[in-house]
């Protein structure tokens, strides 16, 4: 969907505040040059003792009542040991997801939830924070069922207990920065904090 059809109000505080914002901290002699959102990734690996078919199934229904979108299922190859599900929002999709996002699944986690680091390595914490240099972020969420989408009764009965027992959800955000400091900026202005980014 084109970006001057999409409504939503908190696009609409984007487009109006944010961008402008943005504007004036990058000193941008065009609109053209502020940092945007290309696409955000959903994704769940699967290892070989997890991607059973009714765990596939329970993983794909998840990620569609999180992004209200058809789920994909990406099989192993050669090069990649390991199944996954997932799914690729832009649009209205994308926005109405980062604003789930950081208005209401990110204030639910403390500020000490959100570390640096491999994933393997903060067991007990919900997000991790991978550094990439081209303006791109992943988080690591290890309890998806975070979301509020799940507080409705009932979105999980009879898929609960085919889910994996160890799984954690990532989240990649593809953006147009062109540098750290762009990327931090898009990011905070979504009250997405990036502190622990280098």
């Amino acid at each position: 969907m084109l970006a001057s059809k999409i409504s939503l109000p908190f696009y609409g505080w984007y487009k109006n505040i944010v961008e402008k914002d943005l504007i004036a901290k990058l000193v941008c002699s065009n609109i053209h040059q502020v940092p945007r959102f290309n696409k955000v990734t959903l994704n769940i690996e699967l290892n070989q003792h997890s991607g059973d078919i009714k765990s596939v199934i329970a993983c794909l229904f998840m990620l569609e009542i999180i992004s209200s979108q058809k789920a994909v299922y990406r099989k192993p190859r050669s090069y990649r040991k390991t199944s996954s599900c997932f799914v690729t929002l832009r649009g209205e999709k994308l926005w109405d997801f980062l604003s789930i996002l950081s208005q209401v699944v990110l204030p639910r986690m403390s500020q000490n939830t959100i570390t640096k680091g491999a994933q393997s390595e903060v067991k007990s914490l919900h997000v991790t924070r991978l550094k990439d240099p081209r303006g791109n972020l992943t988080l690591f969420i290890k309890d998806p069922l975070i979301f509020p989408q799940f507080e409705a009764v009932g979105q999980l009965e009879g898929i609960e207990d085919y889910l994996p027992r160890h799984f954690s959800m990532s989240v990649s955000f593809t953006t147009t920065a062109r540098n750290k400091d762009e990327k931090k900026l898009l990011l905070e202005s979504l009250q997405i904090p990036v502190n622990c980014v280098e």
